[in-house]
């Protein structure tokens, strides 16, 4: 079976994530944007994500914020298909680093991956550390 994300969120958090994803990694056809806007109700975004799910694919939803209607939304299909796996609160390294892995890993771990991800992705900024110790552009991507 085939692997897609579905990144979304409130307001227009899915298709800023998009500018920023297809920026540095370029495009791709298996990872879908659903912004839930302020026209939106808990029905107009269902009927979104059921338009982009079937049963030969296995989707991983990323939702900005748990609890939310973009993450209740996607609960209610994951706990009607066992291919369909929704994390909430992941950041925007770990959403490119799982996007590039989408092919290689199977859903579970896709999710997996994205917990781990958004964890190695955060980062303080300690100002007594050298400029030359600090993490790159790519690392933990």
């Amino acid at each position: 079976m085939k692997n897609i994300i579905v990144i979304t969120g409130h307001g227009n958090y899915a298709s800023g994530m998009k500018s920023m994803i297809e920026m540095v990694s370029g495009p791709n056809e298996n990872i879908h944007y659903i912004d839930f806007l302020g026209n939106d109700t808990d029905e107009t975004l269902s009927k979104k994500y059921k338009e982009i799910i079937n049963k030969d694919i296995c989707a991983l939803f990323a939702c900005d914020l748990l609890g939310g209607s973009p993450y209740k939304e996607a609960a209610k299909l994951a706990f009607a298909n066992k291919n369909i796996k929704v994390v909430a609160g992941c950041n925007a390294g770990a959403l490119i680093d799982t996007a590039f892995k989408i092919n290689n890993l199977s859903i579970e771990q896709l999710a997996d991956n994205l917990i781990e991800s958004s964890k190695k992705n955060l980062f303080i900024l300690d100002t007594n550390t050298k400029s030359d110790d600090l993490p790159s552009n790519g690392e933990g991507i």
